[in-house]
């Protein structure tokens, strides 16, 4: 399921939409005739186009119900400058998906925490979750995927997947 999470996210990515909310919440299992384990990523409701991530210029040329400096997204797996409500990119997606991976490979999100604003410090605060803390059997490699996804840094280097080359990471 996680390739086809994948597939999906480096479609949305190459249409330069980023969705902004990606969470096993909405990643719908949906079976086709020629792949009967087909992901289809839904609730496109808080997503970008690429190229208007200024929230700010876009708030006074397009008011929309999110405002400038108004977090919006879903706390267990937002990007530390999603939750800042900074300028952002497909890298928010990236972290995302990363959280993702962790659940599925622990049973628990990267964070827990007590409250939205705890899961927000966490993010911003915390070390990046390895895996391998929760379940010591778990490869190296596929650790350091997820700790690569959900690295805090910006910079390409630190944080410098897409849903496509995450994909082939993980293969």
């Amino acid at each position: 399921y996680t390739l086809g999470a994948l597939a999906g996210l480096s479609a949305v990515h190459a249409a330069g939409i980023i969705h902004r909310d990606l969470k096993p919440a909405n990643c719908f299992r949906t079976p086709r005739t020629s792949n009967p384990d087909f992901i289809k990523l839904l609730d496109f409701g808080i997503a970008r186009i690429a190229s208007d991530t200024d929230l700010e210029s876009e708030q006074r040329a397009r008011p929309r119900r999110t405002q400038v400096g108004c977090i919006v997204g879903t706390p267990d797996y937002m990007a530390p400058e999603q939750a800042r409500a900074e300028k952002f990119d497909h890298r928010v997606d990236v972290y995302a998906a990363g959280g993702m991976l962790f659940e599925l490979l622990t049973g628990r999100a990267p964070y827990v925490r007590g409250s939205a604003a705890e899961l927000l410090a966490a993010h911003l605060q915390a070390p990046v979750p390895d895996p391998s803390s929760v379940v010591p059997t778990l490869p190296s490699a596929i650790c350091d995927v997820v700790c690569k996804a959900m690295a805090k840094m910006l910079p390409i280097v630190m944080r410098g997947l897409d849903g496509q080359n995450l994909s082939s990471s993980l293969i």
